[in-house]
């Protein structure tokens, strides 16, 4: 009766659940961590090489030879408590489990991810991360058992290949794929593209509260705004409509020959009309106020043309640092100020006899720091100049007031991570030498 039992249940597993595909004892792929490039061989021939984003540290993505031995659509990314599909998901939408330091494909594997601008670097926790795109190609190739040889090598993938056993063909020839560029962009992702959002959105008077690269619901909330403005559904994911109404040039801008002058004389020497500018007013005199104080380095917080308490917060520290009554109304002393194009009572007797060598010299005096270093809790302009800088280059400080705070802090930690420093929010030598770049 027991042999009969154990039959029946051999049958019924035969059955009812399918055995997955074998690889083919020719297709293996191949991952570099010296250039973060993998390779993809089927019949002993190179198919496909892909650039990949490897560990943070030299040790965190194993190295050895190992197999896939799962294959998963959609994983959820359990730690974080967001399921699979979900723009937000690190892990992206296919999973290739290997069987590396003792795990069975639940630890490390070949992934998508969220963030196509970390693609190419070292920064997982020792997974192997690829596009979307690619990763979706790789895993309808790609069976069960497949070889996965991971290592550190400067050889040629044919030398690899080789010293691990296998004879192929097609040389290094294939070309490495390029980034594809997302069709649409919407909240959840992260990156460069959206981070040139981010800027448009801004530059527009759009505020997404930060230009951070990560599309949130501050950034959501500016593409539904700018959406609806331009008779576009507001969903908040910019498809091709979106697109293209983002790419037009604004009013501001029309005659492309006098584009430089025009853009100049906005931002060094704007001019106002004769009444004052204060709380609770709205309009183009208040969004041309905001982009006058955000391009002086007294952040509103967004250019929305609405005169609210930021902007007013910004006005007062604007006058203080002029020698005006910081009431927070813009009057005629205040304008005065504002359309100088000296942006503090400092020496400006040599400005007007300027060279433009001259003027390029002032530029990098104006970058450089005077303090060993500058760490949470200090202040003045060395710090501002920090800010400045850290915003230019797409790290919101959340403010340019002069003051180490958290927020400069967390954009500190962003760039050093970002230009492969050590992520500890203080700003030595060789975060000052990557600033100044």
């Amino acid at each position: 009766m027991k042999k009969i039992f154990i039959g029946l249940m051999l049958l019924v597993s035969i059955v009812f659940f399918e055995v997955p595909a074998q690889a083919a004892g020719s297709d293996f792929i191949i991952i570099n961590k010296s250039n973060n490039q993998l390779a993809y061989y089927s019949n002993s021939k190179l198919v496909r090489t892909f650039k990949v984003g490897t560990g943070r540290q030299p040790s965190y993505t194993p190295e050895g030879k190992f197999k896939i031995v799962n294959k998963i659509k959609n994983r959820p990314y359990y730690s974080g408590n967001i399921p699979g599909g979900d723009p937000r998901n690190p892990l992206g939408n296919r999973w290739l489990g290997i069987n590396a330091r003792g795990t069975w494909g639940t630890t490390y594997a070949i992934h998508g991810n969220n963030n196509p601008s970390s693609i190419g670097g070292y920064v997982s926790a020792g997974c192997v991360r690829m596009y979307d795109d690619e990763v979706e190609w790789l895993y309808s190739k790609v069976k069960v058992n497949t070889p996965v040889i991971i290592t550190s090598s400067k050889k040629s993938f044919q030398a690899i290949a080789a010293a691990n056993g296998y004879k192929v063909s097609g040389g290094d020839a294939v070309p490495v794929t390029t980034a594809p560029k997302s069709s649409v962009l919407k909240k959840g992702m992260k990156g460069a593209e959206v981070r040139k959002l981010q800027q448009d959105l801004t530059n527009k008077g759009y505020s997404t509260k930060g230009i951070d690269g990560v599309f949130g619901s501050n950034t959501e909330a500016a593409v539904k705004k700018f959406q609806k403005a331009h008779n576009i559904k507001a969903d908040g994911v910019v498809g091709e409509s979106t697109k293209k109404a983002l790419a037009k040039k604004t009013s501001v801008s029309k005659t492309p020959a006098k584009k430089e002058t025009s853009k100049k004389t906005v931002k060094d020497n704007p001019t106002f009309s004769s009444k004052p500018l204060k709380k609770g007013m709205k309009g183009t005199e208040v969004k041309k106020l905001q982009q006058t104080l955000t391009n002086k380095g007294y952040s509103t917080k967004g250019i929305d043309g609405i005169f609210g308490s930021n902007t007013e917060a910004a006005v007062k520290k604007f006058q203080k640092a002029h020698n005006i009554k910081a009431d927070g109304v813009v009057g005629e002393s205040t304008k005065k100020a504002l359309s100088s194009n000296t942006p503090a009572p400092k020496s400006t007797a040599k400005k007007s006899t300027t060279t433009a060598k001259t003027a390029t010299k002032s530029v990098s005096v104006d970058t450089s720091f005077s303090s060993t270093l500058l760490k949470k809790g200090m202040k003045g302009a060395d710090v501002k100049k920090l800010q400045q800088i850290l915003t230019n280059k797409g790290y919101s400080t959340k403010g340019t007031d002069g003051i180490f705070g958290s927020n400069t802090e967390a954009a500190v930690k962003k760039f050093q991570k970002a230009n492969k420093l050590k992520a500890d929010g203080i700003v030595g030598p060789a975060t000052k030498k990557a600033l100044l770049k």
